[in-house]
Parts: structure tokens; sequence; C-alpha cells
């Protein structure tokens, strides 16, 4: 397994933990398809998904920080959106090609994203969003 969900990855609003750890799951199935020598289409679902389910994550955090009036709602977002630039650009590049190896940066993408954001920017959002009766 590349990528572990442990307890200091928890940014304290259950939900967005669920989808980082959703995330995890992954990179790990990812890193599985691409060790076992899987078909373009099979690595071409997972990015998909990944791509999917971050546009999706991105959102509904996005959607939180609004109704809450999240200080810092624009420099996140900002991180956001140079993360699903990131992958969708990945994302075509893989399927022009089918070069595995896109595939490989793509895992190594999120791992980074997900160790450095979580314990950086998403850190701060937990007490704003529980102290405004999110969770």
């Amino acid at each position: 397994m590349l990528l572990v969900w442990t307890e200091n990855l928890r940014v304290g609003v259950e939900e967005f933990d669920e989808d980082h750890r959703g995330l995890i799951s992954m990179v790990n199935e990812l890193h599985r398809a691409v060790q076992s020598g899987e078909s373009r289409r099979t690595l071409a679902a997972v990015l998909d998904r990944m791509e999917w389910h971050t546009r999706d994550h991105c959102r509904r955090e996005e959607q939180f920080f609004v109704s809450t009036c999240y200080p810092d709602l624009e420099a996140h977002r900002q991180e956001h959106r140079q993360l699903v630039c990131r992958l969708a650009d990945l994302r075509k590049r893989f399927e022009a090609s089918a070069d595995p190896h896109l595939a490989v940066e793509t895992m190594e993408l999120i791992f980074q994203w997900l160790t450095d954001h979580i314990h950086g920017t998403d850190r701060l959002y937990g007490p704003h969003l529980n102290s405004n009766g999110i969770y």
C-alpha cells in the first residue's frame, strides 16, 4: 500500500476526512493497478474516478466555506483550482498517450498534495467549521 490513513491526517470534519480516506484508497488502487500491469482502460477508469472525486470534494468544501464565511476561502479555492487543473491535464495526457508513467505522476501528485494540503491548509478549517455548527 502506498499511503495509509492515520489519525494525524484528520481535519476534524468527518465528511471531509471520509473524502480524504477515499482519495487515499484511490491512490492505492492506482498504485496496485500500475504495479500489476493493468490495462489502459482500468488505469483510465481509476484516474477518472480520482478526478471526479477530487472535483466533488473541493466543490463541497468550498460550499461550506461560503456558508460559514471562512476567511481563507479564496486562498483555499486557488489551491483546489491548481490541483484540479493539474489532475485534468494529467488525465488528458494519459488518454492521449496511455503512458503508465502519467498514472504514476498522478499518484505522486495526489499523495504529495494530500499530505501537504491536509497538514497545512485543511487543518485550519476544522476549528472554523466546527465553531460554526457544521460538525
